[in-house]
């Protein structure tokens, strides 16, 4: 286990007939799991990851409370900006931004390159409540930690 890495991540949903659909073929074709949700928990659901050595890593989608409140995702607001997530590949990139088209995502740009760093290539979208989820590749990041 890294002393310092993430555990898991919740986002909070309005409407889980639009989000857990949404999120299952998001981090399914990332290569995470669908795990069972716990009496004790007001997850909607849930998906894991786990590393060779047993590590584990899980996003869980918890009910929003106070819906008479809401307030439109403002990514810069206080809060969460975005969620990256690497992937291995151009390629990678290229064939989630073909299935994000396919569930009717909100994609906020084609692959593109930055300029963050060197071979730097992603996809953008929004999920069902607007939060901006990023797809990258960075050559350099393959197989380091950091």
């Amino acid at each position: 286990m890294i002393r310092g890495a993430l555990s898991h991540l919740d986002f909070t949903i309005t409407d889980p007939a639009r989000s857990v659909p949404f999120y299952h073929e998001v981090l399914s074709w990332l290569g995470y799991r669908r795990v069972l949700v716990g009496a004790e928990t007001t997850a909607s659901a849930c998906w894991a990851l786990t590393d060779q050595g047993g590590s584990s890593f899980s996003i869980g989608l918890e009910p929003a409370h106070g819906l008479g409140q809401r307030q439109p995702y403002n990514r810069y607001a206080p809060g969460l900006h975005h969620v990256a997530f690497h992937v291995d590949s151009r390629q990678d990139v290229d064939q989630l931004y073909a299935q994000l088209l396919a569930i009717g995502a909100e994609v906020l740009a084609p692959p593109t390159e930055y300029a963050y760093t060197p071979g730097y290539y992603a996809v953008a979208c929004r999920d069902p409540d607007g939060l901006v989820l990023e797809f990258v590749y960075e050559p350099q990041q393959r197989g380091r930690i950091g």
